[in-house]
Order: structure tokens, then C-alpha cells, then sequence
């Protein structure tokens, strides 16, 4: 089973996000860090999930 369908059938298909980055190879673009620290902020800061 997908990790996309996990959160699916558990009801919280928002928290999770899947990006393909065509033509990239094996790099960590700033692109890439905004989304993931994006994430971090939003689903584990502690208090409240928005």
C-alpha cells in the first residue's frame, strides 16, 4: 500500500504530499528544502496543527 493511501484510509489525506523533481537526479534543491520545512512547520510545531 501507497504511503498516500495510508493517510487516505486514515482520514488525513492533507498531511501528506508527494513532489517528483523531473531531471534532478540525486541533489537537494532550495525548492526542495521550502516544501519539506513547509511540512516540518505546519504538521510538527509543537501546538496546534493548522
Amino acid at each position: 500500500m501507497s504511503v498516500s493511501r495510508v493517510y487516505r484510509a486514515g482520514g488525513t489525506p492533507d498531511r501528506f504530499k508527494s513532489i517528483v523533481y523531473r531531471d534532478t537526479g540525486h541533489v537537494y534543491t532550495p525548492e526542495m528544502r521550502a516544501e519539506m520545512l513547509a511540512w516540518f512547520e505546519r504538521w510538527l510545531k509543537p501546538g496546534d496543527a493548522k
